[in-house]
């Protein structure tokens, strides 16, 4: 009777465990909220302005969901450490998406930047390829000069294209292209006995 007694509580401590542990559930809730925030990041462009912040914050989630699955595959699954993970990484999505606001801000800015910079030299190499002596042995290189100042006209005129796409990176980069090669430009144009004038400012952006 006492080892009935003894085996009957036994099996009613067991049975508590398994009510108070076994009824866990998994952090479906937390685990939509995380998502949510990760996926407004990503609409926010931040695998393209916020590349280190998104892959952090991606990584994780997918920590998150290893846990869970880890938990699973138990018999008294504990979701403590998965919800702190959840909680972690709706924390970090958050700010990778404010992370990807201000860098798309920037990225515009520079861009901006850029294309100025580029039609200002671009109107000063045009200014000193106009002092460049003409004769009979130079009129070739001068034309082909001129042809080469076009191109990089084109080169900003698209760039002035991608900024209406949101393209800052590459309206950044044709910009600056264009930039260097008129740059050098000049160093020929020097060389063939012309002057660079005085660059005037590159005019503010308009708003």
């Amino acid at each position: 009777m006492r080892k009935y007694g003894m085996l009957l509580t036994l099996i009613l401590a067991v049975t508590a465990m398994v009510l108070m542990t076994g009824c866990q559930k998994p952090p479906d809730q937390e685990m939509q909220t995380a998502q949510q925030a990760l996926d407004a990041a990503k609409a926010a462009e931040a695998e393209k302005y916020a590349q280190a912040e998104l892959s952090g914050a991606q990584s994780v989630m997918d920590q998150a969901r290893q846990e869970i699955e880890t938990q699973k595959a138990k018999w008294f699954p504990n979701y403590d450490k998965a919800k702190e993970l959840l909680n972690q990484a709706k924390t970090q999505s958050d700010q990778t998406k404010e992370a990807a606001i201000q860098g798309k801000e920037k990225a515009k800015q520079d861009a901006t930047a850029a294309i100025a910079d580029a039609k200002a030299l671009i109107d000063q190499t045009e200014a000193a390829l106009k002092t460049a002596p003409k004769g009979k042995g130079t009129k070739a290189d001068l034309e082909l000069m001129a042809k080469d100042l076009e191109g990089y006209k084109a080169a900003v005129a698209e760039a002035e294209t991608m900024m209406g796409s949101e393209d800052f990176h590459g309206a950044a980069a044709k910009a600056n292209g264009a930039k260097d090669s008129a740059k050098s430009l000049q160093d020929q144009i020097v060389a063939a006995g012309g002057k660079i004038p005085e660059m005037a400012p590159a005019a503010p952006p308009v708003q």
